[in-house]
This record gives structure tokens, C-alpha cells and sequence, in this order.
């Protein structure tokens, strides 16, 4: 009998730490679940909104009129996380306390806000179309003044494309400004209730051809994955903190995924001395680098770097490459599939004077080289094409000119053929004189061999013309 009490005890003892096992694992379960699910109800298709999820919420200076609708004397701001709430300690905003959830949209200034947008986690507030290029949100927010009824505010938010509305951040900043962007920001004359924001955002723009420049050759700039630029050490003491030599690395149409001291960056430019390396520019899919805005040139523009040592974080600015390609015949760059190296082609590497934060480039290179042929055939095509318009034109116009006129003499009763043609009597004399004057003119030159008489006598085709 002890032995049963012992047994039965154990068995208990198990049960209740398997009872407990099982309840840990359904837990974990379901914050897998709610996780997975909060990951799957913020998406938008094929767009890309990561750079819409990743600070921590965004900054957007909101027009005076509307500051003004919602009882702001001054200035006010709007206060945007996408995917998630915004902090909590922003005056006026944080809506969980009232069983609402987290906060996604709130404007307000620093004494005062509203709610106009709270993120539920099982609703997925994008809206999207990838065959019209279209992306939009929605929120709910919680009512204010001039939103009567205990009604809740409805915000609508449209993204449009603009190639150059870049949302990337620094990751050292925990929120964005996104007030360059804002296009427009009104509210329904017929609902107060209702408010729709605009903004500009370069991940709704379709993607653009890299390259394809007309009468330009950019093909072997992009075939190797990317090129090198030898720089001396006084030059590269112009933009690092370095007495050594460094190089320049440049992929035109990609990512430098291939150069390990680059590729914590997302960058197409990028300066290294070895030990250190900088962006100086990155790749936007949604905009063709490549332009020409003179003959024998190509002009190929990056932005989006990050500070270096001459051009430090307090200045503010955005790092750019300006990069110039001269026509030179014979600078080719040569690669052997995976890299090439430019450094005989590079003619200019400095900061710019009235600009530390932007760089300009100059290289020779044979593709810049207008292609004179390619030129002129598209000259001759462009020709062709309006020799043919003319053409048609004029076939229209006979046409037009023969069917009235013959409708006009069928009205009058010449129903007869030839004399229905408009004008015949004077088409026939002139194309007979025509014939008189070949003959004319030849007997002249001739000096009288040719002995035909015409427009002399009375009655001759030119009296009758």
C-alpha cells in the first residue's frame, strides 16, 4: 500500500508537469501566432515599405489651415508610425489608456492632440494595386471638436510617385522627417471627420532602365560587378582624415555586394583607405543615374551617402556624386568580367568647392563618345517619317479635292465623264501647255534645231490657258 501511495503521487507529480509543459507550449504558440500575424497584416504586395517601417515614427510640419481646423493657434505636427504605435509621451496622443490601442496617427502641439489614426494589429492598413501603381492607407482615429456625434476620424493616406521622395533614415535616429514629402493634407468639406494626407514616395514609381542612353555606349560599364579608381594620398586627404593612398569603388547599376569594406553600406560609391570605407552615393531603382545633357558627355548622378571626415553629420547634408564621363576614343576600360580598373581614365576627384558634401568626378571614357552613325540614322529615320506624313497629306487632300469638286459639277449637271472632274477644261489646257513649254524651252537652248512653233499663233494652248 505504500508503495501504491508512492506510485500514484509520482504519477501525479508527472502529469502536472506535463499539464504544464503543454500550457508553456500553447503560450508560445500563440505569441508566434499574433506575431506572425502582426508581421503579415502591415505589407503592401510588391511595394516596398520598409523605409516606411523603420524609425520609430515620423515627423510632418502640417499646414497652418489645418493646425487651424483642429484649434492649434500656431504651428503644429503630425506624428506617423505605419506599422506600430508612436510614443507614448507625445501630448494628446497616447490613446491605449482609453482601450483604443496603440496610436499610429496624432497631431498636435506641445500642450495638446488628437488621435486620427490607431493601428489594430489583426488589420492591415495598406491598400495596394501593382497594376495601377497605386498605395494607400487607412486609419481610425478618435473624434475632436469639430467631429461631432462621438464620430471617429477617418484618414486616408495616398502615396504618389516622385523618383526623388526618398524615406530612407539614418539608423542612429529614432524618427524621420517626412515634411519635404508631404504633397497635400485637407479634409472633407462635407465630412470634418474625414482627412486625406498625400505624400510623394520614390517606392511607388515603377522601376527604370539603368543605362540605354540614345547615341550613347553604357554597356561595358555595367558588366563587371564593379570598377576601381586608384587614388593618391594627398588626393584622398582631401575627403579622409588619411596620409595613405585609397581607392574609389564604383558599381553603376548595383550595389557593391562584392567589396567586403563596402557592403555595410547600400552603396554604388564608395572611398576606402583600407581601413575605413564611406558611401558617397547609392543606386535608386526608381531613377535612371545616367544622363546626357551635352554632346560627348554623360553626366551620372548618385545621392544618399553617408558622412565622412570632411563632410561631418553636423553639416546636415546628403553625400552625392556628381560623375562626369568625357568623350575620349581611346579610353577603354578594360575588365576581365568581375572587376575593372579606371584608374588611367580619372581626370577629376575632389570635393566641391562651395560644397564639401558633394563630389565630383570626372573620367574619359570611349562610350561617351556620340555615336555619329547611330546619329545620323536616326536623323534619316525621323526623315523618312515625315517625308511619308507629307505624302499621305497630299493624297488626302487630292482626294478631297477631285470628290467635292465632282459632286459640285454632278449638282450643276456635268454628269459626264471627264467633264464631272472640278476645273477640267483648265487641267487639260495646262498640261498641254506644259508639253508647249518643253518644246519652247528646247528650241530656245537649242538655237532653233528644235523648229516647233508654240504660243504663237491665236488659238495656241497658252491663249486658251
Amino acid at each position: 500500500q505504500p508503495f501504491q501511495q508512492t506510485h500514484d503521487a509520482r504519477r501525479a507529480e508527472i502529469k502536472a508537469q506535463v499539464m504544464c509543459l503543454l500550457k508553456r507550449l500553447i503560450l508560445l504558440l500563440s505569441l508566434c501566432y499574433l506575431a506572425s500575424a502582426q508581421t503579415e497584416t502591415c505589407q503592401a504586395g510588391e511595394f516596398d515599405i520598409n523605409p516606411l517601417k523603420e524609425p520609430a515614427y515620423w515627423e510632418v510640419d502640417v499646414p497652418p489651415d489645418i493646425c487651424r481646423e483642429f484649434g492649434f493657434p500656431d504651428a503644429c505636427t503630425l506624428y506617423m508610425s505605419f506599422c506600430a504605435g508612436i510614443p507614448d509621451n507625445i501630448t494628446g496622443c497616447d490613446t491605449s489608456s482609453q482601450g483604443l490601442g496603440p496610436t499610429s496617427l496624432c497631431i498636435a502641439n506641445e500642450t495638446t492632440g488628437y488621435s486620427m489614426g490607431v493601428y489594430d494589429l489583426n488589420k492591415n492598413p495598406f491598400r495596394f494595386s501593382g497594376e495601377r501603381d497605386e498605395l494607400s492607407a487607412a486609419f481610425q482615429g478618435k473624434n475632436y471638436s469639430k467631429c461631432f456625434d462621438n464620430r471617429t476620424i477617418q484618414t486616408a493616406i495616398l502615396f504618389n510617385c516622385d523618383a526623388d521622395a526618398n524615406w530612407e533614415t539614418l539608423e542612429e535616429f529614432e524618427f524621420g522627417d517626412a515634411s519635404d514629402w508631404l504633397g497635400e493634407f485637407f479634409f472633407d468639406f462635407e465630412d470634418p471627420c474625414v482627412f486625406n494626407i498625400q505624400f510623394n514616395y520614390d517606392r511607388v514609381c515603377p522601376h527604370k532602365e539603368c543605362g540605354g542612353i540614345k547615341h550613347y555606349n553604357v554597356d561595358n560599364l555595367v558588366r563587371p560587378d564593379y570598377w576601381t579608381v586608384d587614388i593618391d594620398s594627398a588626393t584622398c586627404n582631401k575627403f579622409l582624415e588619411s596620409n595613405s593612398n585609397c581607392t574609389l569603388y564604383l558599381s553603376f547599376c548595383e550595389d557593391l555586394k562584392s567589396v567586403s569594406i563596402c557592403s555595410q553600406y547600400n552603396t554604388t560609391v564608395c572611398l576606402s583607405d583600407g581601413t575605413n570605407a564611406y558611401s558617397f552615393g547609392k543606386y535608386n531603382v526608381y531613377t535612371n543615374p545616367f544622363t546626357s545633357i551635352k554632346k560627348n558627355s554623360l553626366l551620372v548622378a548618385y545621392a544618399g551617402g553617408e558622412p565622412y571626415p570632411k563632410c561631418p553629420e553636423s553639416l546636415s547634408k546628403d553625400i552625392a556624386t556628381i560623375m562626369g564621363l568625357n568623350c575620349a576614343f581611346g579610353a577603354i576600360w578594360k575588365h576581365n568580367g568581375k572587376v575593372g580598373d579606371a584608374s588611367s581614365n580619372l581626370a577629376l576627384f575632389e570635393p566641391n568647392p562651395e560644397d564639401p558634401c558633394q563630389i565630383l568626378v570626372e573620367l574619359n571614357y570611349a562610350g561617351a563618345c556620340l555615336n555619329v552613325a547611330e546619329e545620323s540614322s536616326s536623323d534619316n529615320e525621323n526623315v523618312g517619317w515625315v517625308g511619308i506624313g507629307l505624302l499621305l497629306a497630299l493624297i488626302v487632300i487630292v482626294a478631297l479635292y477631285l470628290t467635292i469638286g465632282s459632286a459640285v459639277n454632278i449638282a450643276r449637271g456635268n454628269s459626264g465623264c471627264p467633264e464631272m472632274l472640278p476645273q477640267f477644261a483648265f487641267w487639260k489646257a495646262f498640261f498641254v501647255a506644259v508639253v508647249e513649254g518643253v518644246y519652247f524651252s528646247a528650241n530656245i537652248i537649242s538655237c532653233g534645231l528644235c523648229s516647233r512653233t508654240v504660243g504663237t499663233a491665236p488659238g495656241s494652248e497658252y491663249d486658251k490657258l
